[in-house]
């Protein structure tokens, strides 16, 4: 729910709305207090501003619902789009925990923590604990980066060939 609000105080005491109120200078500032969160920004017209309180509004509820599943997938493009990390950790949800965490069930039938690693994510473990596996990587950076230094080489300058030179 989004109200018009001309009044030059805002206080959010446990209150569900958004306000939506002209400023001196043309502009037009929202603020979103709800569940005991406060966000306001300023927008150059009011439909801006009523769209913003409406999409931080309905991440407030939203966010709380996500399920680990869901919570896993999250790119950081769908953070920023949901109102970015801070309204999730104002929400309690700790995406740094939750982004790899998960649960296996052990022999004796008993719910364990563990986590979902990604390749990369595996990798920098890995190479954190193996002095072996560390220079392995570097072997293997340096041959990929001496193959692109000797084909850029090969090839001339970046974006010329002869027909662009006559």
């Amino acid at each position: 729910m989004v109200r018009k609000f001309s009044c030059v105080l805002f206080f959010c005491w446990g209150c569900m709305m958004a306000y939506i109120r002209p400023l001196a200078n043309g502009n037009f500032r929202a603020d979103v207090c709800m569940k005991g969160i406060v966000k306001n920004k300023t927008f150059p017209s009011e439909s801006l501003a009523q769209a913003w309180a409406e999409k931080i509004e309905n991440s407030i509820k939203t966010i709380p619902l996500l399920d680990q599943s869901q919570l896993l997938v999250l790119s950081d493009s769908d953070i920023e789009t949901l109102g970015g990390e801070e309204l999730f950790k104002q929400l309690g949800v700790d995406l740094d925990e939750s982004k790899f965490a998960g649960i296996y069930i052990d022999k004796a039938n008993r719910e364990k923590p563990c986590f979902h690693l990604p390749r990369r994510e595996c990798d920098l473990i890995i190479a954190g604990y193996s002095a072996k596996y560390r220079l392995a990587i570097i072997d293997r950076w340096q041959e990929l980066e001496n193959k692109n230094a000797t084909q850029l080489s090969r090839s001339g300058p970046i974006g010329l060939n002869k027909k662009s030179m006559n």
